[in-house]
């Protein structure tokens, strides 16, 4: 049997990194696209596990929960350092259909 050497972090291991703003506009826009795959109540189920710290049951699951943790921790990383900014958008009063 072949050995392969490869880097990695171990799961203890604390990393302090920069974020940019661009970057987490990216994954945020990966989770957008996630979600959009599923039912609101889907939805509504991973953040309750994600809430309870239940595991996922699902590779998607997995990948929503594992996004939305990281977004959050990141927002809330931001806004202790005091780089959030508050913006003002539009919501239509009832949805309309393409």
């Amino acid at each position: 049997m072949a050995k392969v050497k490869y880097t990695t972090i171990p799961p203890t291991a604390i990393v302090n990194m920069n974020i940019v703003g661009s970057f987490y506009i990216d994954v945020r826009q990966l989770l957008i696209g996630l979600v959009s795959e599923i039912s609101p109540e889907e939805y509504q189920a991973c953040l309750t596990k994600l809430t309870n710290k239940e595991p996922a049951t699902t590779i998607k699951e997995a990948n929503i929960t594992l996004l939305t943790a990281f977004i959050m921790h990141m927002e809330e990383t931001a806004k202790k350092q005091g780089v959030t900014e508050d913006v003002l958008i539009d919501i239509p009063d009832e949805p309309t259909n393409p």
